[in-house]
């Protein structure tokens, strides 16, 4: 998974990745969210940050994003 997130087509500027982790509970998916999301690798290819949602099996995206979007300004 992190090589996909570090090719080449995630380093062209202004590029938008959106990845998903899904499977059972219990299986190590915030622990690997995590791991990625704190690997100094992966920061230093996205600068201007990573979002992380836990989202569960309904979200309610629009709502979501709302607040994301409000809290960035």
């Amino acid at each position: 998974m992190k090589q996909s997130l570090l090719s080449e087509q995630t380093a062209k500027t202004g590029t938008l990745v959106v990845s998903a982790i899904y499977g059972l509970g219990g299986i190590g998916k915030s622990t690997l969210a995590a791991a990625l999301a704190h690997d100094p690798e992966v920061q230093t290819h996205f600068p201007d940050g990573i979002l992380w949602a836990t989202l569960g099996q309904q979200p309610d995206l629009l709502s979501f994003l709302s607040s994301w979007i409000q809290a960035l300004g």
